[in-house]
């Protein structure tokens, strides 16, 4: 099983836990105190976004978009964004 830093490829490939995670991270940022903001949960967290977002965008930008539900993917990526 071929595998991108202890996670699985396809798991990286799954674009929903972008979305939750990124959405997870993003309030933990804004009402976690200074310290708590350093668990290591919370590192392992940003650590999986930033690797989750190399791989769903490996040239650093999403493509066009065709489809209302393929804006809604944007949207997910935004949550990550604003998160990190």
């Amino acid at each position: 099983m071929q595998t991108e830093n202890s996670l699985v490829v396809d798991e990286l490939s799954d674009k929903s836990d972008l979305h939750f995670t990124g959405h997870s991270v993003e309030w933990a940022a804004l009402y976690l105190s200074e310290s708590e903001l350093s668990e290591q949960w919370l590192l392992d967290a940003v650590r999986f976004l930033v690797r989750k977002i190399r791989h769903l965008y490996p040239k650093g930008k999403p493509k066009t978009f065709a489809s209302d539900s393929e804006c809604i993917e944007y949207g997910n990526l935004c949550h990550a964004l604003s998160a990190l």
